[in-house]
């Protein structure tokens, strides 16, 4: 199996590193890269190339919409996964607005849900 790029991207540096931490736990063979500034995290999109983009909503300067709304204006594909404390019904259901998110999870992540998104890309690269 390919070592996965796996990019965090959240404002406040204790989600990421409990996000981490956590996907240390799953044993997923991946490189973690984190960033508590979106507008730099989506300068090195082109560079890292990551396999999945873990995105919070809520962030100052640039929040998790319109981090996706540059991914498209860009043609930028890379698969996302929204990781947000948000239950809201109307963001899950404005999620689903965007091709390249695979998923919608409410914090903390699991374990099991860092499988299952590995899962996801690996039935998607198949």
């Amino acid at each position: 199996m390919i070592k996965l790029k796996i990019l965090l991207v959240d404002d406040q540096e204790i989600s990421n590193f409990i996000n981490k931490k956590i996907i240390g736990l799953s044993e997923v063979d991946c490189d973690v890269y984190a960033f508590t500034d979106p507008v730099e995290a989506f300068s090195q999109l082109n560079e890292l190339q990551p396999d999945i983009i873990l995105l919070d909503l809520q962030m100052p300067v640039l929040n998790g919409w319109q981090f996706l709304y540059k991914m498209v204006e860009h043609s930028l594909q890379y698969p996302v996964a929204i990781i947000t404390s948000s239950t809201s019904p109307e963001d899950q259901q404005r999620s689903k607005g965007f091709a390249h998110v695979v998923d919608y999870c409410v914090k903390p992540i699991q374990t099991e849900t860092v499988l299952q998104l590995t899962q996801k890309l690996a039935k998607a690269v198949v």
